[in-house]
């Protein structure tokens, strides 16, 4: 078959006039259309270049093109380049990063020069560029921006120490006056596996015997500066006791420059660890005073209620001192516990009926949690009840 026969084959002949019928055979019925101009392979531009000011560096990152501008997967790696301007000056280049192919997230480090990172702080401007294999880009990204400047010092001697009300976290205090619009910024990241949740998505903090929500892997807590620089510690109320944390604090500070706010931080401090277990009694019982009751036989004893959560009750513990009742007791016998075992007393009151009369007795109290962390025994009350003394007949005997 011929060409002529194939072209007619593929035709579709419709009758027409005679002028628009040359004109059709002209055009060529079934001519092939124009070729697509060949495909440059130029990686879409970045869309979400973010830059973060710590110490003397800047962290820039960014989401990784997948696609050409053609909207066609690239293949081959790429490259990116950085480059920073200083206010409205020119952007200089500041490093390059090989990026493998269907990588999805590149991070580049700006090591800034000392005379950035020193002074008021002034505008910094960053755009990356993504190269193709052929070294062709499309163009740079949208621009990031932080601050240069000074940045503020970072803590040292940060520890974390697990205590009954929370974690305390401490550090060394700083002797530049503490700015208004700083803050200490906490990243607390948990080590250790989460509790197993209770019904409804909580678990049962041991501490307090309160049901608690499920605890994030990873939070951040702030504290002004203003307050942290005085009392040189925080508390971290929020720990989960049986949890295990990784805390790493830094310095940060709110800057303004250009009509834009901007967050410089100082390098990050040494982490601490803490292990937060529940080993912490609850504080000892104070206020203890006693009472004898003659006609109930018995020595009352009350004490300040702990208001603290977590305090499953109290336990009451009773020695004789000197002697009573016919017996030679020292002073130096030992508290034994008065009140029932295994069930701790849950009013802040309690009455000894089995105290011997003629015998003074030292009591003390302890407080106990709902894990079984009892507190030191409280200050002694000592006390005794005694038998009434028969009195005489007041009607007179007759003599005989």
């Amino acid at each position: 078959m011929t060409q002529r026969d194939r072209t007619a084959k593929n035709c579709r002949w419709i009758a027409l006039p005679l002028p628009l019928l040359a004109t059709v055979f002209v055009a060529g019925c079934g001519a092939p259309a124009a070729p697509l101009p060949p495909t440059l392979n130029l990686p879409q531009p970045v869309r979400d270049l973010a830059a973060k000011r710590a110490g003397d560096a800047v962290h820039l990152t960014f989401s990784v093109p997948q696609k050409t501008t053609d909207k066609l997967p690239i293949r081959g790696p790429m490259t990116a380049q950085l480059c920073r301007s200083i206010e409205s000056g020119p952007c200089q280049p500041t490093g390059t990063l090989t990026i493998a192919a269907q990588q999805n997230a590149a991070a580049m480090d700006d090591s800034l020069p000392p005379d950035l990172t020193q002074g008021p702080p002034h505008l910094l401007t960053y755009k990356v560029a993504i190269l193709n294999h052929a070294a062709k880009s499309y163009g740079e990204a949208a621009p990031a921006y932080t601050a240069a400047g000074a940045a503020p010092p970072a803590l040292t001697g940060f520890t974390a120490t697990p205590q009954r009300n929370g974690i305390v976290l401490s550090w060394q205090a700083n002797s530049q006056p503490a700015s208004a619009s700083g803050s200490i910024r906490f990243v607390r990241t948990r080590t250790s596996t989460p509790a197993q949740p209770q019904p409804g998505g909580t678990s049962r903090n041991l501490l307090t015997g309160d049901n608690t929500a499920e605890e994030p892997a990873e939070q951040i807590l702030r504290l002004p500066e203003v307050t942290a620089q005085h009392q040189g510690f925080a508390i971290d109320t929020t720990a989960h006791t049986g949890n295990s944390y990784r805390y790493v604090a830094q310095r940060s500070e709110q800057v303004t420059v250009a009509g834009r706010s901007f967050e410089i931080a100082s390098l990050p401090s040494a982490p601490a660890e803490a292990v937060y277990r529940d080993v912490f009694p609850p504080p000892t019982p104070t206020g203890l005073v006693s009472a004898a009751d003659t006609a109930a036989k018995a020595i009352d004893l009350d004490w300040n209620a702990n208001i603290e959560s977590g305090v499953a009750g109290y336990i009451v513990y009773r020695r004789a001192v000197g002697p009573g009742a016919g017996n030679a007791v020292g002073s130096n016998e030992q508290p034994q516990r008065i009140s029932p075992a295994g069930k701790p007393v849950t009013t802040s009151n309690w009455s000894d009926t089995t105290a011997v009369p003629g015998q003074r007795y030292a009591y003390s109290v302890s407080a106990i949690d709902a894990s079984g962390n009892e507190s030191p025994r409280s200050a002694e009350v000592e006390d005794q009840w005694n038998a009434p003394v028969s009195q005489p007949s007041s009607t007179p005997t007759p003599h005989p």
